[in-house]
C-alpha cells in the first residue's frame, strides 16, 4: 500500500506511481541514453518532456524533476530524458547539449509522443533549439524555459570563460578522475545538494528520496565523472552553435526568469565580480524580453533566488503547462 501522499492545488499526489516509472535505456543507433517515463494517472494524449541542465556543481540529470514530475503526472504523461554522458557509466558517449537533439528525437519516437510540451532547465534550451531546427516535424504546443542560457555575445563569452579550465586541462582532469581522486568531492557535493533539495521540499516521500539517492550514486561512478568533465569542455562549442540558431516563429515560449544571480552577488565581496554578475543579469533580462515579444510568448520574472525553482515551486509549472 502507498502511504506517501501530499495535497497540492487541490490534487492528491501519490508517490507510488512515481517510484514505478518506466526506466529505459534507449539508443539512437550510435549512443545509448537513459529515459524515465511516467504515464498519466488518467489516460492522456499530452506529454511533458523534461530536459535537465546544470546547477552550480555542473550536475545535470533527472534529479531536478523529483517534485515536479509526480505533480505533472496527474494530468500529463511525463518523459524525462538524460543525455548520453549522464548516469549510464558508458565509455566515450556523445557529449553536449547540441548532440543531444538526436537522442530527444529518438525518445519522442520510441514513446510515440504526439501532443507535447517541453520543460527545459538552464542549458537545455540549446537542445530544444537544435531539435526544432533539425527535426521540424516536432512542433511542441509550448516550450517552457527555466533560466535558459543567454545566447548573446557577452553572456556566451562569460559561460565559455567558466568552462575554459575544463578545455585547457582535459587530459590532466581525466587522469585525476580515473584514479578515483574526485569521488570524495562528488559525495560531498551530493550531500550538499540533497540537503538543499530537502530544504526546498521538506516533505519528500521515501520513494522520492530513494530515487534521488540512485541518481546521485550514479554520479560517483568514475566514467560518469569523466563524461561530465568532458561535456563541460565542449560546452563552448555548443554555445557557439546555439547562438546561430533561431526559434521558429510559431513556437509558443514561456521563459521563467529567477533572480538566482542575486544569490551569487550576495555571496561575493569582489566588486569586479559583482559588476560582472549585475551585467550578466541585465543582459539576460534584455535577451529574454527580445525572445518573448510576440503575443504567444511570455516572460515570467520571479523574485525567487532559487535556481532549482522547479523543485521549490512545482505547482507553478503545472499551472504554466495547463
Amino acid at each position: 500500500m502507498c502511504r506517501s501522499t501530499f495535497l497540492l492545488l487541490g490534487l492528491v499526489v501519490t508517490m507510488c506511481s512515481f517510484a514505478s516509472s518506466d526506466k529505459k535505456v534507449l539508443s539512437d543507433g550510435e549512443q545509448q541514453f537513459q529515459t524515465f517515463y511516467w504515464p498519466a494517472s488518467q489516460p492522456s494524449e499530452n506529454t511533458v518532456v523534461l530536459l535537465s541542465g546544470p546547477n552550480d556543481h555542473w550536475n545535470s540529470d533527472a534529479a531536478w524533476w523529483v517534485t515536479v514530475a509526480p505533480l505533472l503526472q496527474k494530468q500529463f504523461n511525463v518523459l524525462a530524458i538524460d543525455r548520453p554522458a549522464i548516469g549510464l557509466g558508458s565509455e566515450s558517449p556523445g557529449l553536449g547539449y547540441i548532440a543531444f537533439a538526436s537522442q530527444v528525437d529518438t525518445a519522442l519516437k520510441e514513446y510515440r509522443v504526439k501532443q507535447f510540451s517541453i520543460l527545459a532547465f538552464a542549458s537545455s534550451n540549446m537542445t530544444v533549439l537544435k531539435l526544432l531546427a533539425d527535426y521540424p516535424k516536432w512542433s511542441p504546443e509550448k516550450v517552457l524555459l527555466v533560466d535558459p542560457d543567454v545566447l548573446t555575445e557577452f553572456s556566451v563569452a562569460r559561460y565559455q570563460s567558466d568552462a575554459s579550465p575544463f578545455v585547457e586541462n582535459q587530459q590532466k582532469y581525466a587522469e585525476f578522475l580515473s584514479e578515483g581522486k574526485y569521488i570524495a568531492r562528488v559525495q560531498e557535493k551530493n550531500t550538499v545538494e540533497l540537503e538543499h533539495i530537502k530544504q526546498l521540499a521538506p516533505n519528500l516521500s521515501e520513494a522520492q528520496q530513494s530515487w534521488l539517492q540512485q541518481i546521485m550514486e550514479a554520479r560517483e561512478q568514475i566514467p560518469n565523472q569523466v563524461n561530465l568533465f568532458q561535456e563541460i569542455a565542449v560546452y563552448g562549442e555548443d554555445l557557439q552553435t546555439a547562438s546561430q540558431l533561431t526559434w521558429p516563429e510559431k513556437t509558443a515560449i514561456v521563459i521563467v526568469d529567477t533572480d538566482f544571480e542575486q544569490g551569487y552577488i550576495n555571496r561575493s565581496d569582489d566588486a569586479e565580480a559583482i559588476e560582472g554578475l549585475q551585467q550578466w543579469r541585465k543582459d539576460a533580462r534584455a535577451h529574454y524580453k527580445a525572445l518573448t515579444k510576440a503575443k504567444h510568448r511570455q516572460l515570467l520574472v520571479l523574485e525567487s533566488q532559487e535556481h532549482l525553482v522547479m523543485i521549490e515551486q512545482p505547482e507553478l509549472f503545472l499551472q504554466l503547462l495547463q
